[in-house]
């Protein structure tokens, strides 16, 4: 008997091992047809509304009564919700206003028109623009600036007369003090005023109205001429003062003033002088 068993048990080691074998390389399988576990009554509900999700528990309204509280199947209370804080409703100012009309584009609603308080009116009113006059107000008045001496010369009175009109406008064809004056006008009411006559508005027929003057000799009241500033020619006139500076009605933005005959632009374009009698 003993003997038997020793010579069958390598045999049944062997086919246990065998089959050791065949089970790890090939595992149990769940058949294809096996039967799955029916759905339960909620679940079949749910499949036939056509939706996927499990229906949310109804809600039950707070309360301090433990008893009310539902329980699961196991007997323990289930857990509540806390009951949402309520915000109290907000009430605008006046001073929100301008938040508001900006979050809105700056429309207003209808029930803030109907509601809102007009607003008073402004005091401070702008001020209104003072239209420019067309005359230049003059530094000084013509009527006040004292006339020559007695015992002066000719060309010292004509000085006298030309420093009247001292900030008084530019006016192209001006030859008046309400109109304003350009370079020839000028001169020719300064002489006008002082006795003396020469064309109006004709710089070639001033400078040839008398004797032609040189430059290092030129006295107080003698016309001097300026040539291509503008145009070709003699083309500017004023009236010497004495100290290398004369008077002329420049141009619109200065009016009636002094300009150094010795300026580099001046020199340039100097003509000559004359001395009308």
């Amino acid at each position: 008997m003993g003997r038997a068993l020793r010579t069958r048990m390598p045999v049944v080691a062997l086919v246990i091992v065998l089959a050791l074998a065949y089970m790890l390389a090939n595992p149990l399988q769940q058949p294809a047809d096996s039967p799955r576990s029916a759905p339960t009554a909620d679940q079949a509900a749910v499949v036939a509304d056509g939706r996927d999700s499990v229906a949310a528990p109804p809600t039950m309204a707070a309360s301090d009564d433990a008893a009310a509280l539902p329980t699961t199947d196991a007997g323990q209370r289930a857990p509540t919700r806390a009951a949402p804080m309520s915000t109290p409703a907000f009430t605008p100012t006046p001073d929100d206003e301008p938040f508001l009309l900006s979050a809105r584009g700056g429309v207003r609603t209808s029930e803030e028109s109907a509601t809102r308080t007009p607003s008073p009116p402004a005091t401070a009113t702008a001020a209104k623009a003072t239209p420019v006059s067309p005359r230049a107000t003059p530094t000084r008045d013509p009527e006040k600036v004292p006339a020559a001496g007695p015992g002066a010369s000719k060309g010292e009175e004509i000085v006298a007369v030309a420093m009247r009109f001292l900030g008084y406008a530019y006016t192209w064809g001006g030859h008046a003090p309400g109109t304003g004056f350009d370079c020839s006008g000028f001169t020719w009411y300064v002489y006008k005023l002082a006795g003396i006559g020469i064309p109006l508005h004709d710089l070639l027929g001033q400078f040839r109205a008398g004797p032609s003057i040189k430059r290092a000799e030129l006295q107080p009241g003698d016309l001097v001429f300026f040539q291509n500033t503008y145009k070709a020619g003699i083309s500017h006139g004023g009236i010497y003062v004495g100290g290398g500076r004369f008077i002329d009605a420049a141009d619109v933005s200065s009016g009636v003033r002094y300009d150094n005959l010795n300026s580099p632009y001046w020199s340039a374009h100097y003509y000559g002088a004359s001395r009308p009698r």
